[in-house]
């Protein structure tokens, strides 16, 4: 079977270096392509984005020169330097972007880095896990840290459409 690509949700934050990480081997020993997106959820770069209107195709690499140094230093520790060349960072909302970019990629899976937020934080600034749980339309791996090797793999299915490309 030929797996899809994997899309690793990123920020700087250690939770999401050790998604990717994850990702980054999980896509090596699926012999597929593993693709990190960085989502800036920022109202100000959202109303900058629609003002530039035919020319919102030049913010992305501004931001990539701008956020880059930061996220490439941020998952340096798990996965090799070029592994930043499939980095891409978007405007919007975070579960939104990653449902399109896995939609135009036809990727297979994406990964999120679980962090606890505190009540407040989640009350104002919500969970990207949760949001990514409720709203795509592929197979999201929330993770909890990095294991030292793969062992084995708990997957919940029922007899939905959905079991079938879970599995």
């Amino acid at each position: 079977m030929a797996w899809k690509p994997i899309i690793v949700a990123v920020d700087d934050s250690p939770e999401a270096a050790t998604a990717a990480a994850l990702g980054w081997r999980l896509a090596a020993a699926a012999g597929t392509t593993c693709h990190f997106v960085h989502v800036v959820h920022d109202p100000g770069t959202a109303f900058a984005s629609l003002a530039m209107k035919g020319r919102s195709g030049e913010l992305e690499p501004a931001l990539l020169e701008l956020l880059g140094p930061r996220l490439r230093a941020a998952l340096a520790q798990g996965v090799p330097p070029e592994a930043m060349d499939r980095l891409r960072i978007l405007v919007g909302r975070t579960a939104v972007m990653l449902n399109i970019e896995a939609e135009r990629l036809g990727a297979g899976l994406v990964i999120v880095g679980g962090k606890h937020h505190p009540l407040l934080g989640r009350w104002l600034g919500g969970s990207t896990a949760r949001d990514a749980v409720r709203t795509l339309s592929v197979p999201v791996l929330v993770t909890a840290g990095l294991p030292a090797a793969l062992r084995r793999v708990l997957v919940a299915v029922d007899l939905s459409y959905a079991a079938k490309p879970t599995i």
